[in-house]
């Protein structure tokens, strides 16, 4: 009646949701990041044809000498007036822009202009729009850009996050060497923030549906939390 999925790096055919189930199930407990290919990919399903774009992140990355404008295009991350946006990323970035209220804001004197996430459906004949109930599975082990991914997901139309919160995490990371110790470090560029203009370092992306692993999934005998996300979806 459902699939269970865990992404890796993409969902690249109609075979990864098949068209006859009753539900999704997305399990990224413990996944501490990657990619956002998956992301951009699982959107394009969850999307209709006559959604607009939404945007899923946004952020300011640390003026540095060693950092240039394309600092954050790995993670494709973009200003508002980038040529990378289509019309309607561009109105939906400016839509967002007017809402947006972050947590905190970073100095104009130290952090660049804001860059955007922004998910837009693919332009992919084999992509079908799924409605059916979606439940993504969450917990304090979702980090970096599965932290992205909860966010980007959570109040998206038929989707529901559950479980507990994720560790919040998202700086785009820079390795630096300490020689006279010996010591290898890893400092955020950036300060990156939810849609609801949290920042994710501090807060985590907190699920819809509240609910602890049981002592019993740490040792591999049962899953509360999946067994719940069963019982979501069938009641849909």
């Amino acid at each position: 009646p459902f699939t269970q999925a865990r992404p890796s790096s993409s969902f690249n055919n109609q075979r990864d949701i098949p068209r006859y189930t009753r539900g999704l199930i997305v399990d990224v407990r413990g996944n501490g990041g990657g990619s956002r290919d998956a992301l951009r990919a699982l959107a394009s399903y969850l999307l209709s044809p006559n959604d607009p774009p939404r945007v899923a992140s946004a952020a300011k990355y640390r003026l540095h000498p060693s950092f240039d404008s394309q600092h954050l295009e790995a993670r494709f991350m973009y200003p508002p007036d980038s040529q990378q946006w289509s019309k309607a990323e561009k109105e939906a970035i400016a839509a967002f822009a007017k809402s947006f209220k972050p947590e905190w804001t970073p100095t104009e004197d130290q952090f660049s202009e804001w860059h955007y996430m922004v998910l837009s459906r693919m332009d992919k004949p084999e992509i079908e729009h799924y409605g059916k109930p979606v439940v993504v599975l969450c917990d304090s082990g979702c980090f970096s850009a599965t932290d992205i991914f909860l966010a980007a997901l959570k109040g998206m139309p038929n989707v529901t996050l559950m479980g507990t919160a994720s560790s919040g995490g998202s700086a785009r990371s820079i390795s630096s060497r300490v020689p006279i110790v010996n010591l290898r470090i890893k400092l955020a560029s950036m300060a990156s923030f939810q849609p609801n203009g949290k920042l994710y370092d501090g807060n985590g992306v907190i699920p819809d549906i509240q609910i602890e692993s049981n002592p019993n999934y740490l040792i591999g005998k049962s899953d509360d939390v999946l067994k719940r996300a069963v019982e979501h979806v069938l009641k849909k």
